[in-house]
C-alpha cells in the first residue's frame, strides 16, 4: 500500500505568519501535465504566483522577463533540456542568483551531480513526497530573501 497522502508541513502557517512573502513568483517547467498541474497546485494553496509550462524553450522566455523568485525545472525536457535551461540562466548577470530547482524521474549520480555542476541549487527525484518539495522550495525561498542585500536608506540632504 502506498502511504497516505501527507499536507504541506506548516507551509500555509509559515505564509501566514510572514516568514515568507506572499505573492512570491514561481515558474514551474515540467513537460508532464499531470506534474505540472500538482506542483502548481500545491504552490497556488500557500500564496505563491506560480506560472507552469511545458518546455526549456518556454522556459527561457519567461525567464528573460524576469520578475521570478524561483525555477523548478524537470531535468528531462524535449528539446532544450533542464541542464541547459540552467546553463544559460547562470551565464545570465540578472539569473545568476536565481534559486533553481531540478526535478527528474532519474536518480543516476550523474544526473544529480551534472545538475548541480551546471549550477542548480537543489536536487529532487521524482516520484516526490509533496511535504518534501514543498519544504525544499520554502528553504530556497528563505535562502534566497537572506542573500539579499539590506535596504539602503536614501541619503538625507
Amino acid at each position: 500500500d502506498p502511504p497516505p497522502s501527507e499536507p504541506v508541513p506548516s507551509s500555509r502557517e509559515a505564509m501566514s505568519s510572514g516568514r515568507f512573502a506572499v505573492n512570491r513568483r514561481v515558474l514551474v517547467v515540467d513537460d508532464d501535465a499531470d506534474t505540472r498541474r500538482m506542483v502548481t497546485e500545491v504552490l497556488a494553496s500557500v500564496g505563491l504566483r506560480v506560472v507552469a509550462v511545458g518546455t526549456g524553450e518556454e522556459a527561457l522566455e519567461l525567464l528573460a522577463g524576469g520578475d521570478l523568485d524561483l525555477l523548478v525545472l524537470d531535468l528531462n525536457l524535449p528539446g532544450i533540456d533542464g541542464l541547459e535551461v540552467v546553463r544559460r540562466a547562470r551565464r545570465d548577470a540578472a539569473l545568476s542568483l536565481l534559486p533553481i530547482l531540478l526535478v527528474s524521474g532519474t536518480a543516476s549520480s550523474k544526473d544529480i551531480v551534472d545538475g548541480f555542476a551546471s549550477g542548480a541549487d537543489d536536487f529532487v527525484v521524482k516520484p516526490f513526497r509533496t511535504p518534501e518539495l514543498a519544504a525544499r522550495i520554502f528553504g530556497l525561498l528563505r535562502r534566497a530573501r537572506s542573500s539579499l542585500p539590506p535596504a539602503v536608506p536614501p541619503s538625507s540632504v
